[in-house]
């Protein structure tokens, strides 16, 4: 019985690594660059299938070409449908990888029902003996965290979170300020938090639909709505965790991962490393521009069960 449950936990443990590989590994943006997308002005034009010609046809002409150059025009003409057509099958990836990085949000909530299914099956296997290390899912529980991390273009991350569970509900939120030196954003988000748990495992799930905020002093205050979860697998002093969030933000999709292990110091007191992914996608312009940010973070976190 027991190496049935060993060799299920090594099997979540590879299913939670597998997880980070859906956003995919990018070449990292700047700063500069993933701010302009996510505030760009909210009047902007959105771009169909129909109106796809006419806008590259405009823009290759405004930026290209000389009023009194018609032959410059001619080619923008011709060059329309090859890249329109290309534009359309963009779309179409980008497409796909929203509704993959929308089953990444949802993935741990199937890991823990088919650990509660093996509990099910099997019995329930639960320590003979709690130590100071384990995690009592009816009691009431308390997390924070304090980081700071780098991200690879440059750009240097403060970050802080909170979750405040009993049994089943909880509240929850995270800050991240974000800085090249240069230029500056804030994300920051908050929302109920909903969870499913299996004890044998040291498995928790937990989905909280969040409201999401953006902003800067030079830039107007962003608000959007997302869905993030939170993945958690405990090992004794040991933990592991898949965070994602998937949100729709100035007509944008945003979407933010860390994939972290930690190790308890003390039972209240835990060192953390973390991949950090975020990246924002418009599926509406004319270029399906997309913007990326990923790099570590460390922190160090308190915690109440």
């Amino acid at each position: 019985m027991s190496q049935v449950f060993s060799s299920a936990r090594f099997a979540l443990i590879a299913s939670l690594c597998a997880l980070s590989l859906i956003p995919s590994v990018a070449v990292a943006g700047g700063l500069d660059d993933y701010k302009k997308q996510k505030h760009a002005p909210k009047d902007r034009k959105k771009v169909t299938k129909n109106s796809c010609q006419k806008d590259y046809i405009d823009r290759c002409a405004r930026t290209e070409c000389s009023a009194q150059d018609t032959s410059c025009r001619k080619q923008c003409v011709a060059r329309a449908p090859q890249f329109c057509e290309a534009r359309q099958k963009r779309r179409r990836r980008k497409q796909a990888g929203v509704v993959a990085k929308g089953a990444s949000v949802v993935a741990g909530g199937a890991l823990v029902l088919g650990a509660r299914a093996v509990e099910n099956k099997f019995g329930k296997e639960v320590p003979a003996q709690a130590n100071d290390y384990t995690v009592f899912w009816k009691s009431p529980s308390l997390d924070v965290s304090l980081g700071a991390g780098y991200l690879f273009a440059g750009v240097f991350q403060g970050a802080a979170t909170a979750q405040v569970r009993y049994k089943w509900f909880g509240v929850g939120g995270q800050f991240n300020y974000l800085d090249d030196l240069s230029t500056n954003l804030i994300e920051a988000e908050a929302g109920p938090i909903f969870y499913i748990a299996s004890p044998a495992f040291g498995l928790t799930f937990g989905a909280q639909p969040s409201l999401l905020v953006s902003g800067a002093a030079d830039v107007s205050t962003l608000y959007g709505a997302g869905l993030r979860s939170y993945t958690t697998l405990y090992l004794d002093r040991l933990m592991v965790s898949f965070d994602p969030m998937l949100g729709y933000i100035n007509r944008q999709w945003n979407y933010h991962v860390r994939l972290s292990g930690a190790y308890r110091v003390t039972p209240r007191v835990y060192l953390k490393l973390a991949y950090d992914y975020r990246d924002i996608l418009d599926l509406n312009d004319l270029d399906i521009s997309q913007s990326r940010l990923q790099g570590l973070v460390g922190s160090v976190g308190f915690r109440f069960n």
